[in-house]
């Protein structure tokens, strides 16, 4: 789903408050002491009072802040400063920097989290993105629907306030706006639910791409990210060999719409018909351009407070090991309920790709 303006009108409320905006979080801290608490508050060890964390799911620091560029005259790594893209989310003169790759024959037979010079290939064309699990009416592909929200125009607000009292009033209409209007954002087969909306969506360039188009507004649901712990290894094409002073963990970040649109590439027969399903295709190399206008509060943020470029995850892998880690700094393993440690009775993933094919 695309960001809303969900913070709109409410941003005066955190005036008081540092920021720290990173790849798979927002931070919010700061002196947010009443007078009633001063006295206790004097006996911290620093200025900052509070700390509220938001997790922006599924979103990375250059989805939102590809184009940003600091008021304070300070630095960021971006896809602008890279020299990727330029400021009006057109490709730069080192775009190549971000091409993605596919695998080549002779296949891999077992696990990897990197493939050699000459066991990948660039693409001629990115692949598609799609709607992978954005708001659906129709409850008939995966046995239910994915809609509402959105609600449909003219929802009482009273209805919407109470489904989410967060919002402010004057945004309680953004509850009904942002459907793609197509029933099948689940399965590829046998006609794909690409995200027709976005501008040249067959025939994208290879490397990051704008969400825009002549009718995908900044308030459009877009296509999900699918995100798992091999998967995110072998997307993220790790290895020691690769490792350099300015890129020490040896990742080039180079496979991840190939294994993204790999990994399940075989009939689902839970689907109603049996269909390969959509795991998100290119969505992965989307961004949105705050010199645009879009993402105006988080960019307002940004130009008021500090900002973390740095701050990826907390751990390879989905929502909820994430969530546990940055919470705890720990990972929680399956037990018998008694704290030991003990076997998943099922959903135990092998990595391996399929014998003679590229489906990792």
């Amino acid at each position: 789903m695309r960001f809303k303006d969900v913070f709109a009108k409410g941003l005066h409320a955190i005036k008081t408050v540092f920021v720290g905006i990173t790849m798979v979080q927002f931070g919010f801290g700061g002196m947010l002491v009443s007078s009633a608490e001063a006295k206790e508050a004097s006996k911290t060890r620093t200025p900052i009072k509070h700390v509220i964390v938001l997790i922006g799911e599924n979103r990375t620091f250059d989805h939102i802040f590809a184009t940003y560029k600091p008021k304070s005259g300070d630095t960021v790594k971006n896809l602008l400063s890279e020299g990727i893209i330029n400021a009006d989310g057109t490709p730069g003169p080192r775009f190549a920097k971000a091409a993605q790759f596919q695998a080549t024959k002779p296949f891999k037979t077992e696990y990897f989290i990197s493939l050699n010079k000459n066991e990948k290939a660039p693409y001629d064309v990115l692949p598609a993105p799609t709607l992978n699990f954005s708001p659906s009416p129709d409850a008939s592909i995966i046995g239910f629907a994915t809609e509402p929200p959105p609600f449909p125009a003219g929802t009482p607000t009273a209805f919407l306030a109470s489904i989410e009292p967060s919002l402010e009033t004057a945004d309680l209409g953004l509850l009904t706006t942002g459907a793609s209007g197509q029933n099948n954002t689940f399965v590829l087969t046998p006609v794909p639910d690409f995200d027709t909306r976005v501008q040249n969506f067959d025939k994208l360039p290879n490397g990051p791409f704008p969400l825009k188009g002549a009718n995908l507004p900044y308030d459009s649901y877009t296509g999900d990210t699918t995100h798992r712990l091999f998967e995110m290894w072998q997307q993220s094409d790790c290895s020691v060999a690769n490792a350099t002073k300015k890129n020490p963990s040896g990742c080039l970040n180079d496979l991840y719409p190939f294994v993204i649109t790999n990994y399940s590439n075989q009939i689902d027969a839970f689907d109603t018909p049996p269909a390969i399903d959509d795991n998100g295709g290119g969505n992965s190399m989307a961004f949105y351009n705050v010199q645009a206008g879009d993402a105006p509060v988080l960019k307002k943020l940004a130009d008021e407070y500090s900002m973390s470029d740095n701050f990826h995850q907390s751990v390879m892998g989905g929502t909820g090991a994430n969530h546990v880690l940055l919470g705890t700094g720990d990972a929680i393993s399956w037990s018998d309920g008694n704290g030991n440690p003990t076997t998943p009775p099922s959903h135990i993933a092998n990595p391996n790709p399929l014998p003679g094919s590229d489906h990792v």
